[in-house]
Parts: C-alpha cells; sequence; structure tokens
C-alpha cells in the first residue's frame, strides 16, 4: 500500500490498528472498573438516604455537617463560659484545728481557708475557749489581707495552696 509517498506493508497497518485497538479496550475495561466501583459507592450512599437522589442526599449531608458546626461551636462557647468562671471559683481549701488557748488539748479550734486560682477568698476562724466561742472572717485578695492574719490562718492559706498543687499535680499524671 502507498501511502503518502510512502509504500506500507498492510500487514504492518493491521497489526498497528489490532495493537491500537487492544490499548483502547484496556482503557474502556478500566473505565468500566471504576465507573463499577462508583457506582456502587452511590448505591451504598443513597441506600443511606432511603433511595433519595443525589442531590437530596447531598443536602441532607450539608444539613448534618451543619448541625455538627453548631454543635461544636455552642460546647466552644459553653468551655469558655466554664473556664472563665472556672477561675472564680473555690479550688483551694486548707483547714486546720488547734487549740487556741492551750486549755484543754482538744483542737477544738479551727482555721479554713477557701481560695480561688488567684488566692482570692476569705478564711474562717473558730475559736473556742471554755466559756466562749468566736467564729471570724476574714477576705483574702491575691494571697494577702488587710487584716492580721495569725500562725494557724497563714498555715491553712499554705495548706490549701499546697493541697490544690497536690491534686493538680497527680490530675496531670
Amino acid at each position: 500500500m502507498n501511502l503518502f509517498g510512502y509504500f506500507i506493508d498492510t500487514n504492518l497497518i493491521l497489526i498497528a490498528f489490532g495493537l491500537f485497538s487492544g490499548v483502547i479496550f484496556i482503557f474502556a475495561l478500566i473505565a468500566l472498573i471504576i465507573s463499577a466501583k462508583a457506582n456502587k459507592k452511590m448505591k451504598k450512599l443513597l441506600n443511606k438516604n432511603k433511595g433519595t437522589d443525589i442531590l437530596a442526599a447531598i443536602n441532607d449531608y450539608y444539613n448534618r455537617c451543619r448541625e455538627v458546626e453548631n454543635n461544636f461551636l455552642e460546647a466552644d462557647e459553653r468551655l469558655k463560659r466554664l473556664e472563665r468562671e472556672s477561675g472564680v471559683s473555690i479550688k483551694k481549701v486548707g483547714t486546720l484545728r488547734y487549740d487556741a488557748f492551750d486549755e484543754n488539748n482538744a483542737n477544738l479550734s479551727f482555721v479554713a481557708a477557701l481560695l480561688d486560682e488567684s488566692d482570692t477568698g476569705f478564711i474562717i476562724n473558730g475559736v473556742y475557749s471554755r466559756g466562749n466561742t468566736a467564729t471570724y472572717l476574714k477576705s483574702i485578695r491575691e494571697g494577702k489581707s488587710i487584716y492580721a492574719l495569725s500562725d494557724e490562718e497563714m498555715q491553712a492559706i499554705y495548706i490549701a495552696k499546697e493541697n490544690y498543687e497536690t491534686k493538680t499535680k497527680n490530675n496531670l499524671r
């Protein structure tokens, strides 16, 4: 056969077209396999949505994603609020029993320190004697008080801080 001024053997042309047809057949087979897998996934998706069309399935998926996003935003807001509130809640508690006047050695007097994260809170001091019991309340701001603190009250503040540090370290493990 004479093609474009060149002599080409007919068998060579048939072999070339045969190879070309084989390659096209392989590509078509691969495309068919990919299409079958996609069709299987599509049927699975539509079965989840009770046989609705693809647009309804996509819309349902979009709505569920929006719902998850809204739930996440609400949870994030709650977390931020809890973090704000947590900073001012009582977290450090220290108590101490003692004998105020060395009268009876029964340690019937007590002091309790209740503080937040910034060591702000109050101290309750109950002083017992034979004829009288008195209770005192002293405010604490950042670990200090405008009132004079007794050794027992200072020790209760120290115990509160130590208890909190110990509890925090144990929770991090």
